[in-house]
């Protein structure tokens, strides 16, 4: 695989269309925790939860699936699950409440 160079910053990027994260800005992510005053942990999470609805959309109009979200499954499941009787305390757990 033949590598070129980013001309924003000199970063190497690999041959092929480059892969995005929702409309994040060109800065690293330690960067953008120092700009928002957060911690790099913090600012990791925040990445991770913006990326994800356009991924999870994406993936969902690929596969010809209208309607549907990460909400919408995590809610399905749930359902499912009660309804096989399953008991109300190990859903809670599985959908990560505390109480």
């Amino acid at each position: 695989m033949r590598a070129a160079k980013n001309p924003e910053n000199g970063n190497v990027l690999p041959e092929g269309r480059p892969k995005k994260l929702g409309n994040l800005p060109s800065l690293s992510q330690a960067e953008r925790a120092k700009q928002n005053g957060i911690s790099l942990r913090t600012q990791k999470k925040l990445d991770i939860l913006t990326a994800y609805p356009a991924l999870f959309a994406r993936r969902m109009k690929k596969a010809g699936i209208k309607g549907a979200s990460a909400l919408s499954l995590r809610h399905t499941h749930a359902t499912h699950q009660l309804s096989r009787d399953t008991p109300l305390a190990t859903v809670s757990e599985r959908l990560g409440h505390k109480d």
